[in-house]
C-alpha cells in the first residue's frame, strides 16, 4: 500500500519512488470544474481553471483557485453567493482534469485519481492503485478513452490476476494516456456499453461526489526517473 501524507503536508517519497501527496484534490491549470448553484442558474456555469491560477463566476469575479481544494472552493462560493441567494446550495464536480491524470475504478485496492509526469504503462498504473483486489480475481480490465456518453474508444484486456502485477504478464501492456478511465472487472464482462452506462458511469459520478468530501489522488513518479 502506499503510504499517504497527511493533509496539508508536502509530498513524501515511498522506497518504490512513487510520491503520494495530500489526500484531498487540489485543483490545478487546465481543470474543467461544473458549478452548480440549486435553482440559480444564472449563477451554474463550468469554468476551467486559467493559466493564472484563476476562474471567473458571475458577481463574485475572478477567484484564484490554484491549489485549493474541491470543498475549500466550495465552501468559498457558499460564503461570497450568501450575500445575494438566501441558503445557497452549492456543489461540485470535475469535468476534466487538466495535466496527465487517469481515473481508476472496480476491483483495486486504491480506487481514485492519480496524477503522472512521464509515460506509464497499464500495469505500473494498476501498481500505483495497489493492485488488484481480492475479489478480482480471473477477470478482465476495461481501458476507456473518451467521453463515456458518446461514444468512446474502448479496449478490454484480458488478464490474469494471479500472475499479471508479479510477472509482468500482459499481451497488450498499453501506454495510459490522460484522462483514460481504466475500470477492473471481475471474471464477467457483458456488452461495455451496458457496462458503462449501468455501473461505470453511476460509480464515476458518486466517485466524482465523494472526491469533494474526501479525494484520492496521489502523484506517480516514473520509477525511470
Amino acid at each position: 500500500r502506499i503510504p499517504a501524507s497527511s493533509a496539508g503536508n508536502s509530498a513524501v517519497d515511498t522506497p518504490s519512488g512513487i510520491t503520494s501527496v495530500r489526500n484531498e484534490y487540489y485543483l490545478e491549470i487546465g481543470d474543467s470544474v461544473a458549478i452548480d448553484v440549486w435553482r440559480v442558474p444564472d449563477l451554474s456555469r463550468t469554468v476551467i481553471v486559467r493559466p493564472d491560477g484563476r476562474i471567473s463566476m458571475p458577481i463574485v469575479g475572478d477567484l484564484d483557485v490554484l491549489g485549493v481544494s474541491l470543498i475549500q472552493l466550495k465552501d468559498i462560493l457558499t460564503k461570497k453567493f450568501t450575500d445575494y441567494v438566501w441558503n445557497p446550495q452549492v456543489s461540485i464536480s470535475i469535468l476534466q482534469f487538466g495535466g496527465r491524470k487517469f481515473v481508476i475504478l472496480g476491483e483495486v485496492r486504491g480506487q481514485g485519481v492519480y496524477r503522472f509526469q512521464q509515460d506509464i504503462s497499464l500495469i505500473e498504473a494498476l501498481a500505483l492503485a495497489g493492485g488488484f483486489s481480492t475479489s478480482a480475481k480471473k477477470g478482465k480490465v476495461m481501458i476507456i478513452r473518451g467521453d463515456i456518453h458518446k461514444t468512446p474508444q474502448v479496449k478490454i484486456i484480458n488478464a490474469n490476476m494471479q500472475n499479471l502485477l508479479k510477472q509482468g504478464m500482459l499481451s497488450e501492456n498499453l501506454t495510459i494516456l490522460p484522462n483514460d478511465i481504466i475500470y477492473v472487472t471481475k471474471d464477467f464482462l457483458g456488452d461495455y456499453r451496458e457496462v458503462i452506462d449501468n455501473v461505470i458511469s453511476p460509480t464515476l459520478g458518486t466517485f466524482t461526489d465523494f472526491m469533494v468530501a474526501r479525494s484520492a489522488v496521489r502523484t506517480a513518479q516514473d520509477k525511470r526517473n
